[in-house]
């Protein structure tokens, strides 16, 4: 079996066993949320490590100081084998971090505040993998406000005038982080583990099934006809597909084939195709009744019911969309397109 043929097996395997277990925790039988969301993050974690929602990145060989040299060969297979080596043990500490806690969640309720060496050590290989996942699919960028936020925690003591504290020891901040649902396994992670991964599999399903074929025809029949008919297309048509997925990513996946060609066919400059499109697929996000992930994260932690967060969120979505289409409209007034 060929690498790439090899890989996609593990990404339907990885995925098709995430599927399963979120319907069957949402409709037979829920878990408690020390197995639930441990389980949701090994999942999602090792398509992550298979490359699923990864940024992409250059993966070239390793540029020796002289290319041409005997040693540039070798210099390229070793790089490809610490990166192998590197996402098998990443692999491995995810898993293991989560099965532990699975597999120990009783017996560390039992001994609440007492951990032992086992449970801080997992702690630790878990919040570095969490860590590394978070490089690899959003940049440095979160991960420093993260270790920003733990060298804050341990530097307590030392730091002068009001930002000093008691501090943390490591070892009561792996427990907290790791051993409770106040640190990794918090409502943002329960509420991706309960909500969201649900309603982006049924969107997925939908759009497999055609429904986003079936959006962009609706959309190109509601405002195809009009003055900037293609780039309004793309509006609506990402309004309609951001209802049901509530991702940015998906909705530029799925429409952004069909309608950036169409504007551009149609006299748009391509910057600014791009631009209706990415400005369209991001409103999705407000656009109800699925919304992106903030939302379902605001009616946890606030207790409002999610169908009155999404009604609130309806005029504002709607005026985001009617600005949308109004620049549109004066762009193509402006140009003299049709």
């Amino acid at each position: 079996m060929s690498r790439p043929s090899g890989r996609r097996a593990a990404v339907v395997a990885v995925a098709t066993a995430a599927a399963a277990f979120h319907l069957y925790s949402a409709g037979v039988s829920p878990f408690t949320a020390l197995v639930q969301r441990p389980v949701h993050l090994a999942l999602m974690g090792l398509l992550a490590v298979l490359g699923v929602g990864v940024r992409p990145r250059a993966d070239g060989p390793v540029r020796p100081l002289r290319p041409d040299g005997p040693g540039a060969g070798r210099a390229a297979a070793a790089a490809r084998r610490l990166r192998a080596a590197s996402t098998v043990l990443l692999a491995a500490a995810v898993t293991a971090g989560c099965a532990y806690l699975v597999a120990q969640h009783t017996a560390l309720v039992g001994r609440a505040g007492a951990p032992r060496t086992a449970d801080l050590v997992a702690g630790a290989l878990t919040l570095v993998a969490v860590l590394e996942l978070a490089r690899r699919s959003t940049g440095w960028g979160l991960v420093a406000v993260a270790l920003a936020a733990v060298g804050y925690a341990l530097a307590g003591p030392w730091l002068p005038g009001v930002l000093a504290h008691r501090g943390y020891g490591l070892r009561r901040l792996v427990e907290h982080l790791y051993l409770s649902t106040e640190g990794v396994w918090g409502v943002p992670l329960g509420v991706s583990a309960d909500f969201v991964y649900l309603f982006v599999l049924f969107g997925a399903l939908l759009e497999v099934a055609g429904g986003g074929a079936l959006l962009i025809a609706l959309a190109d029949r509601v405002a195809g006809r009009s003055r900037g008919g293609p780039a309004k297309t793309a509006a609506v048509a990402s309004a309609l597909m951001g209802s049901l997925s509530g991702s940015a990513v998906a909705n530029v996946v799925t429409t952004g084939p069909f309608t950036i060609p169409l504007m551009r066919r149609a006299g748009f400059r391509p910057a600014f195709a791009g631009a209706v499109e990415a400005a369209a697929s991001t409103g999705g996000q407000l656009m109800p009744p699925v919304m992106g992930a903030g939302a379902f994260i605001l009616a946890t932690w606030t207790n409002i019911p999610y169908g009155r967060v999404a009604l609130a969120a309806l005029i504002p979505a709607v005026l985001y969309y009617v600005a949308l289409l109004a620049a549109i409209h004066f762009r193509a007034v402006g140009r003299g397109l049709g």
